[in-house]
């Protein structure tokens, strides 16, 4: 290979990853993929908390819900920090808004996360576990809604834009 061969691709190189870096600036520039972002996160730390403690003792008993409310506290707890910073940046008193949060994403997650994994596990018996990540169907059937209300409580309820 010549030098201009090479330089040509180290150019070529440089360039993808600038305009690789240019697309990826521009999609976390925009609220809705950040919330996704977070929203994947906090979901896999609610699944890894629930498959640990569902595997180590089992989800028979009604152990489920008491295991599913423990994940789902620390999950609110990270997804309070990540869209705090991250999704929604706000720079709004601490405590209101983390006791807001707090508070609606329980309410949320106890009528969707709870209430479903309830209705779907217990009451209608699908007890079957998603192959990768060993939480039961009925989890994540209840966390597609909750990620939707979840989103529109922390956009228009806790982390609200003041108007200046």
């Amino acid at each position: 290979m010549s030098q201009m061969d090479a330089q040509g691709d180290a150019q070529e190189k440089h360039g993808l990853g600038a305009k690789l870096k240019g697309l990826i600036g521009r999609l976390l520039q925009s609220e809705i993929i950040r919330y996704l972002i977070a929203g994947v996160l906090t979901t896999l730390v609610n699944f890894v908390v629930l498959t640990l403690l569902g595997e180590a003792f089992g989800y028979e008993n009604g152990k489920n819900i008491v295991f599913n409310s423990l994940a789902i506290v620390v999950s609110i707890i990270f997804a309070f920090w990540i869209n705090r910073g991250f999704v929604f940046q706000s720079t709004g008193a601490l405590w209101p808004e983390f006791l807001s949060f707090f508070g609606s994403r329980i309410l949320v997650s106890l009528i969707f996360d709870n209430g479903f994994f309830a209705l779907f596990y217990n009451v209608l018996g699908l007890q079957d576990k998603v192959p990768i990540f060993r939480v039961p169907w009925a989890k994540l059937i209840g966390a597609v809604f909750v990620v939707l209300a979840n989103y529109l409580v922390g956009k228009f309820l806790v982390f609200r834009k003041k108007e200046k």
